[in-house]
């Protein structure tokens, strides 16, 4: 069963690692499959050694690029990371906070969005 879904989550989904000579930087996982319109960033980390280089913008960027006619990217955090500032930079705008639940323990995760259409002003 783990492995069937392991694979499912493969096909639909993009995974990137950003590493060195020293080992594993950071990593991207976009839950999606290259064709969908609404893509959501599940996860992006960078090791605290290799944060402020551009690891998570080079991951970010990557990671949109491989999608096709993509309209917007979604992610969530817990509200108050301070990384909210970084996904601002990237253009990403705080939709809603939501209220949930992680292992028990209740949380509030901010949702935010990237709108990717381009619009074309001359039209």
């Amino acid at each position: 069963m783990l492995n069937e879904e392991m694979n499912n989550r493969f096909k639909t989904s993009l995974n990137l690692i950003a590493e060195n000579n020293e080992g594993i930087m950071g990593y991207a996982f976009f839950k999606g499959a290259l064709s969908d319109k609404d893509v959501f960033l599940e996860s992006l980390y960078v090791h605290p050694n290799h944060q402020g280089k551009g690891v998570g913008k080079h991951l970010l960027r990557t990671g949109l690029s491989r999608f096709k006619d993509t309209n917007s990217l979604s992610l969530t955090v817990y509200k108050g990371n301070p990384n909210i500032t970084f996904y601002e930079r990237e253009g990403f705008k705080v939709i809603k906070e939501i209220e949930g639940a992680f292992y028990g323990h209740p949380v509030i995760f901010t949702l935010m969005k990237k709108n990717l259409v381009k619009l074309d002003n001359n039209v």
